[in-house]
């Protein structure tokens, strides 16, 4: 299968996966109400947000261990590939076996001892609510996220993102029925459970069919402490991330020092609508950054080099056509989506708009460190990121409020993500800094004829009007925009990912 066939099947594969994911998140809502209430709905959000803190255990191993097993796969080393799952299998199930241990330590203490400083017990409900979810994380969701990355690895990335919505897709019938016989809690966390349990075997019985390299997978506490060594790779992985949450929540709380929750609001509703333009990286990079395994392990570095600007000039673009769609629709919609208790506020939303272009370019041109386990320096400067978006924001929140919150996170990205990845990059891929900068600013420049003409058609349209003239716009300018990423970069005889090749580099390796 080419690449190019590949990735379209990939996006569609991922876009699949992320409308489900918020089905979950929006669709099962009224029947959370419908059954529970409020309230009851409320507890719920609430026990599942002490047990998301879990995931963290996580620690980045599946992109590390990801990345490994694609450079046996391209080598044909089936034997090391099997070892390499195993370790990371058999390492983070015996990790969750005892974190889990000891949450259950702590959920018994506190049923039987007041929550210290609240003066009440934990209910025994809450707390099987808590083991239950708790087990699935640990016990499931982990490993089994570590044990589903060889469908990446092995070029099966589409395989396993359709067996993995099918299989959630009849999860959500069942979710469903479950909140219309209106459940207990503890009914629906056993059966959430159940869901995530069957899932996993499917996913075990499939690859195992498909995936030479998953058959045989040994789990065992030798294989856990031969995995240990890849822990110091993947956490910075898992740095990167810790980073990524900071960002993201601890400007949150600056702006709840310093301001009052109606600002918290205005900058939280801002920001959720401006980060859908952010989705296409979120769709692309899934499927692509296997593929950038590959012709790394295969020894294809100006393949590589492409694949990479390619990936550039179609984030950015497709971004940036995004942010201006966002920029038309969001005050024809904002009043009656806040139910007019908020007031758009058009630099807040300009500034966030900015910031994800520009993050469209900047943290896409890392995409090649992190599928090689080159990630080091990202997970570093990424820290910088945090600490210095958080201290700006503590100094402009308390004048300028949302508007100053969204312009230290702009600052923080220029300052150590614009500057700073794709110059990481580019030393990688052995090319000049430059080269990575001018596929951003190529993007960028195309964005300018349909800024113009959306400019020029707001002159005598306005509102949904207006959105629909860009509609016309964004069709008129497909099959440039097509032309223009690049799309047909490869050859159709580009060889399939699976053909041994050699490696220029130990892709285990995380220089800084």
């Amino acid at each position: 299968m080419a690449i190019r066939k590949r990735l379209s099947w990939g996006v569609a594969a991922s876009a699949l996966g992320q409308a489900v994911q918020a089905f979950y998140a929006v669709g099962l809502v009224p029947f959370f109400m419908r059954s529970w209430g409020a309230e009851g709905y409320g507890r719920w959000l609430t026990l599942t947000a002490l047990v998301s803190y879990l995931s963290f255990l996580e620690l980045g191993g599946q992109n590390y261990i990801a990345n490994l097993l694609a450079v046996h796969h391209v080598k044909g080393e089936v034997d090391s590939f099997r070892k390499r799952l195993s370790e990371g299998v058999s390492l983070f199930l015996f990790m969750g076996i005892a974190a889990y241990a000891l949450v259950i330590v702590v959920l018994f203490a506190f049923v039987l001892l007041p929550w210290p400083g609240a003066g009440y017990l934990l209910a025994t409900s809450d707390a099987w609510v808590l083991a239950i979810l708790s087990a699935f994380t640990l016990l499931l969701a982990i490993p089994a996220g570590v044990y589903a990355s060889a469908y990446r690895s092995a070029g099966l990335f589409v395989r396993g993102s359709l067996v993995a919505n099918g299989t959630r897709i009849v999860g959500m019938g069942v979710s469903i029925a479950l909140l219309y016989f209106r459940v207990s809690p503890v009914v629906y966390a056993a059966g959430f459970f159940g869901i995530g349990f069957v899932l996993t075997m499917i996913i075990v019985w499939d690859a195992s069919r498909f995936i030479p390299g998953c058959r045989g997978l040994r789990v065992s506490l030798r294989a856990a402490l031969d995995g240990w060594r890849h822990l110091e790779g993947s956490l910075h992985f898992w740095l990167i991330g810790i980073a990524q949450g900071v960002i993201q929540q601890g400007v949150v709380i600056v702006l709840s020092l310093f301001g009052s929750a109606t600002l918290v609001a205005v900058y939280a509703t801002h920001r959720s609508l401006a980060s859908f333009s952010g989705y296409i990286g979120v769709l692309l990079q899934a499927p692509i950054l296997p593929e950038l395994s590959f012709l790394w392990a295969q020894g294809r570095l100006a393949d590589l080099r492409r694949t990479t600007a390619l990936a550039i000039r179609a984030v950015t673009f497709l971004t940036g056509a995004g942010a201006i769609f966002l920029w038309i629709f969001v005050p024809l919609i904002f009043s009656w989506w806040t139910r007019s208790q908020l007031d758009l506020q058009p630099a807040l939303l300009a500034v966030l708009l900015i910031q994800g272009v520009l993050a469209a370019g900047w943290s896409t041109s890392t995409w090649s460190l992190l599928a090689v386990n080159r990630h080091r320096p990202v997970a570093l400067w990424s820290l910088v990121n945090a600490v210095l978006t958080v201290t700006l924001a503590s100094c402009l929140a308390p004048a300028y409020g949302p508007l100053g919150v969204a312009a230290a996170c702009l600052v923080g990205d220029c300052a150590c993500g614009l500057r700073v990845y794709p110059a990481l990059a580019a030393s990688f891929l052995e090319v000049p800094a430059r080269t990575l900068y001018a596929q951003l600013a190529f993007a960028m420049l195309a964005l300018v004829p349909i800024a113009t003409c959306v400019y020029l058609a707001s002159l005598a349209l306005q509102g949904w009007w207006l959105l629909a003239a860009y509609c016309l716009i964004g069709v008129a300018a497909a099959y440039p925009a097509i032309v223009f990423v690049g799309w047909g970069f490869l050859d159709k005889d580009a060889h399939d990912n699976c053909v041994p090749s050699p490696v220029p580099g130990n892709v285990q390796e995380a220089p800084v």
